[in-house]
């Protein structure tokens, strides 16, 4: 039988709460694991940091997280999403269904308003892989379009799959 840990979390403008909640009630079911579809450690970290009662209680994380790493072999899905929320669905599916455990995964990119929101859902593959390049053709783009600046955002999709 399972064991369900509860636990609170206060809200110190955590970006991952909405409302006006003054605490995060998380359950979980004790003893599972949660593949985090990344190779980022960093991103590991974040995630296990988000789930991690503070430090003050005492409780660990509630899950035990891993990474793709300890999946070798494991392909890469295509992302053919048209949007970050598609493509981190997308992902977050197939690697539940690949490894048997839920999986959260995201997409994430940059939308500039004066290049239509290029580079979009696009933005790790678009011209290459070297951020030198991909600023410079950000703002040769720009100045073809006659803009100094223009407003841009960094969007992040979150998906959770169980399968």
């Amino acid at each position: 039988m399972s064991k369900r840990v509860a636990f609170d979390r206060p809200n110190h403008g955590d970006p991952f709460v909405t409302g006006n909640s003054t605490s995060v009630r998380v359950t979980v079911v004790a003893d599972r694991k949660l593949v985090v579809a990344t190779t980022n450690p960093g991103k590991v970290r974040e995630i296990n940091g988000i789930l991690s009662a503070p430090a003050s209680t005492g409780t660990p994380s509630p899950v035990e997280l891993v990474s793709l790493e300890q999946f070798p072999g494991l392909v890469e899905p295509e992302e053919t999403g048209a949007t970050f929320a598609e493509n981190a669905r997308l992902k977050a599916l197939y690697y539940a269904e690949a490894t048997g455990l839920p999986s959260v995964a995201d997409d994430s990119g940059l939308e500039i308003d004066a290049l239509d929101k290029a580079p979009g859902v696009h933005s790790a593959r678009w011209h290459g892989t070297d951020y030198a390049v991909k600023f410079r053709k950000i703002y040769e783009l720009l100045r073809e379009r006659g803009a100094n600046g223009s407003p841009a955002r960094f969007v992040c999709h979150v998906a959770l799959a169980d399968r």
